[in-house]
């Protein structure tokens, strides 16, 4: 069984922003009720997700936002949050520190002129803001980066603006027809196939900057099929996507698909304003369904919380296909030489990660000192436990048991 990764939660459609490749804030629905989102929250972490996501639209427009990222880190989950930086402020910062958010996300697109082109007039100086205000209070930001044809040729600039930032995270992610109601439009975002050439050189660009830098960025098999995706080429996984296993997509009014582009009425899996996650996760019918999926096979899509699909398990299958086919010793050469540098780029990635770990958390030994603090405050008692605490701890342990038998 896949490990449970993260719940990516629209929390609301609502936005204040009209992006030119978002139509959600146009898909006006009802938004669930503090109380209900505090319980899905609960029942994330009663599951094993580890990773609560906040996104939106605007997330930071519900003004208990607060008080759901602090229940989500009473529930011990780790706590993101995707914005487009508008309304992050000094005392925006400030609350969010205190509510103990883990990640804040916030969407660069390219230099001024071309983020305001997407995104309206004065977006890029609050995201600027929003990212100057994050670091003031030591809030962890990661930068999120929509490609497309206007700003394809700005990547390496996301790059070295992380840089200046001290942004250790970018998170690319081309046009997604899903965000976009009127299908007619989606030739506006995407590249001629005379651009290929000049597009995956940028790529090969981005990879070698962001190695220097030692800035995370998305696998590089994901990032090499971006050009060809952007032209409309079809994304062709040679394997299964573990999404449907590890990871919950919610939308703003409650409902539970296999991933967000299996969304047809009949992978329904249920709606968490009327029934538990707890329950619906389990249940026979979302069996039923990864059933038909995993029978239909996964479509492919490049959304960005999917982009470990392509990582060194893509790479592992695509060169062990290359080496059935290759017929002279001059190709095996090539083929060795590509390995080492694949090879090199993972152990990059590896230390990049730790690196940017290390950043924010500090020392794993740091990290192992707290953790056993955390430990005596919470379960070490300095007075007798009642009955009804008994209980209590006795049903956390039941939990944290189901949680271990999950991960073994």
């Amino acid at each position: 069984m896949a490990r449970l990764k993260e719940i990516i939660f629209c929390v609301t459609n609502r936005c204040n922003l009209r992006c030119r490749m978002c139509d959600i804030p146009h898909n006006k629905t009802e938004e669930l009720s503090t109380d209900r989102l505090k319980q899905v929250i609960t029942d994330a972490a009663r599951l094993g997700f580890y990773t609560f996501v906040f996104s939106g639209g605007e997330p930071l427009l519900r003004d208990d936002i607060f008080e759901l990222i602090s229940h989500a880190k009473a529930s011990h989950m780790t706590a993101c949050l995707t914005s487009n930086g508008h309304k992050i402020d000094d005392q925006v910062a400030g609350r969010l520190f205190e509510a103990g958010v883990d990640v804040v996300n916030i969407s660069i697109d390219g230099p001024q002129q071309i983020h305001d082109h997407l995104r309206g007039k004065g977006a890029f100086k609050t995201a600027i803001e929003a990212l100057e205000n994050l670091k003031k209070h030591k809030i962890e930001a990661t930068v999120a980066t929509m490609v497309c044809r206007d700003n394809y040729e700005n990547m390496p600039y996301i790059v070295e603006f992380s840089k200046l930032y001290g942004v250790t995270t970018i998170m690319f992610q081309p046009f997604s027809r899903l965000f976009v109601s009127d299908k007619s439009r989606e030739k506006e975002f995407f590249i001629n196939k005379k651009d290929l050439d000049n597009a995956a050189g940028i790529i090969e660009e981005v990879i070698e900057r962001a190695g220097r830098e030692h800035i995370s960025i998305n696998p590089e098999g994901y990032l090499r099929r971006i050009p060809s995706y952007l032209s409309g080429e079809p994304v062709g996984l040679r394997h299964g996507c573990e999404g449907i296993y590890d990871t919950c997509s919610i939308r703003s009014k409650g409902d539970i698909f296999p991933c967000w582009v299996i969304n047809d009425s009949d992978k329904l899996i249920g709606n968490v304003g009327k029934t538990r996650l707890f329950d619906l996760w389990d249940s026979e019918r979302h069996k039923r369904i990864k059933r038909m999926v995993e029978e239909g096979g996964c479509p492919g899509c490049m959304m960005s919380c999917y982009d470990e699909v392509f990582g060194p398990n893509e790479q592992k299958k695509t060169h062990l296909n290359k080496i059935s086919k290759l017929k002279s010793p001059r190709a095996y050469s090539r083929l060795i030489n590509r390995l080492i540098q694949d090879t090199r780029g993972i152990m990059a990635h590896i230390g990049n990660r730790y690196r940017f770990y290390r950043s924010y958390r500090g020392s794993l030994k740091a990290v192992f000192k707290r953790l056993v603090k955390r430990f005596q405050r919470s379960v070490l008692p300095k007075r007798s436990l009642g009955k009804g605490e008994i209980s209590k701890a006795l049903q956390e342990i039941k939990i944290a048991k189901k949680r271990l038998e999950r991960e073994l």
